[in-house]
């Protein structure tokens, strides 16, 4: 059949199958009264009962479709199914922890006291990007701070290298009171079999290792618009 008659084809098959028919196709178009699609009242009754089922399907293939596409974007679920409730619980009780442990804890970005009860957790990797809470990518900072940082890159080479001794300072900390359950991220991303394989790792392999991880994804996140080079300015 010509492409120009496939349109009016389809409308003729759907009307003539919407009634009188043991299986009826799903919608068919209507100009009553207004130009819409009408969905048969049996589909219609399926699609609510089975609404989650439904959407599962359509979520799943979208997804394959989308990572098929952009092979480098880091996880396209999350992005898709945002959660409505976030909880950095774990975080809070992290760098809580760690902080108790260290004493004096500097903001990487200003080299100011991060006050100990009240501040503020900052995706390093902004979290609209990374769609995730590991504490590999979290640091304390103050409030203001993190606000005026909101989904930016933050840059590299200024920032960097004290992003990575805060982390790994904390880490030890907190592995130093047992707490195998609050690094259970560092362990994943480390590739280390225990604590204490994962607290032998000098801090210029570990640093190395978070920057292979961290440095790639700053890249593809600057391809899709997110603002780079994001640098903390006191005017």
């Amino acid at each position: 059949m010509p492409d120009w008659k496939i349109d009016a084809e389809i409308r003729t098959l759907a009307d003539r199958n919407f009634q009188g028919s043991d299986r009826p196709c799903l919608y068919r178009f209507t100009d009553v009264p207004a130009p819409a699609i009408e969905l048969h009242p049996r589909w219609a009754d399926y699609l609510q009962t089975n609404v989650h089922i439904v959407t599962g399907y359509c979520l799943w293939h979208l997804t394959n479709y989308l990572q098929k596409n952009n092979p480098n974007v880091p996880n396209i679920i999350g992005k898709l199914a945002e959660p409505g409730q976030r909880n950095l619980r774990n975080a809070r009780i992290f760098w809580q922890m760690a902080m108790d442990q260290m004493g004096e804890c500097r903001c990487i970005y200003t080299g100011e006291v991060v006050e100990p009860h009240g501040f503020s957790l900052d995706h390093f990797l902004p979290w609209s990007f990374v769609a995730h809470d590991l504490l590999w990518n979290i640091i304390p900072t103050s409030r203001n701070i993190n606000s005026a940082k909101s989904d930016q890159l933050p840059a590299m080479d200024r920032y960097f290298g004290s992003f990575a001794q805060l982390q790994y300072q904390a880490l030890h900390a907190v592995a130093a009171q047992r707490k195998a359950k609050l690094i259970e991220d560092y362990i994943l991303l480390l590739r280390q079999p225990s604590v204490e394989k994962l607290t032998d790792l000098p801090q210029p392999v570990f640093t190395q290792i978070l920057r292979d991880t961290i440095t790639p994804q700053i890249q593809i996140a600057t391809n899709m618009g997110f603002a780079a080079n994001w640098s903390y300015r006191t005017t």
